[in-house]
């Protein structure tokens, strides 16, 4: 958090633990989130299920709108 918030943090007067260092090389370090697979129990993925169908909806009417476009 320090390596992209050093500035705004020190004027705001919250102490810095860690030197500000290169942000860009530290992001690139980080590993890619979207490919966690995270266990779900039954429960879970029951209250997850209208948000799914939702997304599923938009990225259908999304790829429909690609389609148009590029036509």
């Amino acid at each position: 958090m320090e390596a992209v918030c050093h500035r705004e943090m020190s004027t705001l007067g919250y102490p810095l633990e860690y030197e500000p260092g290169d942000a860009d090389s530290l992001l690139a370090e980080l590993p890619d989130e979207s490919r966690f697979q995270v266990p779900r129990s039954e429960a879970e993925l029951a209250r997850y299920t209208p948000f799914f169908e939702v997304t599923r909806r938009l990225r259908a009417r999304w790829a429909e709108r690609r389609v148009d476009v590029t036509s």
